[in-house]
């Protein structure tokens, strides 16, 4: 393979956001915000319509505890499909952070995440499922959900 280039990559993204290109605006806003240059991931993030841009939109607004507005972007994302912003959703509903807590919300966009294969949501809804939050208690069904996030992440996370 051809060894990253980080300067020359961000060089042609800005020609391809110069062109409008979504993947350009949105490749922008994640290099920036691997730098932790939040504001100008914000601006490039901003400029794109890719469905992925709005959870990482909402991702920035959240750490800043913009609570409804990371919202209003998770929203977008999720009806996109986008996996990251439906998790985020159901993280904001289950928590209640920017909207009314509602469990019902929660596991009904944790589990379209889930079925993305969104880590995340997988664990998320292995802890409601063990808790019996929102819904029954059923151990069975949350140990399954554990093994399968510890298969998908391997042993260097969450212990049980």
């Amino acid at each position: 393979g051809v060894e990253m280039d980080r300067e020359k990559a961000i060089h042609y993204y800005q020609q391809g956001a110069s062109l409008n290109e979504n993947e350009c605006f949105y490749a922008l806003g994640r290099l920036y915000l691997e730098d932790g240059n939040s504001e100008e991931a914000v601006r490039e993030l901003s400029e794109s319509e890719d469905p992925r841009s709005y959870g990482l939109l909402g991702t920035i607004l959240e750490d800043q505890n913009a609570f409804h507005d990371a919202f209003l972007h998770y929203v977008k994302g999720a009806q996109a499909y986008d996996s990251l912003a439906l998790y985020r959703l159901g993280r904001l509903y289950q928590e209640g952070l920017g909207v009314t807590q509602d469990l019902d919300e929660a596991l009904k966009y944790y589990s379209y995440a889930y079925y993305q294969a969104n880590e995340e949501a997988t664990l998320a809804l292995a802890h409601m499922y063990a808790l019996g939050e929102g819904v029954p208690v059923n151990a069975k069904f949350a140990h399954d959900l554990y093994e399968q996030y510890h298969e998908s992440v391997g042993d260097e996370n969450e212990s049980l």
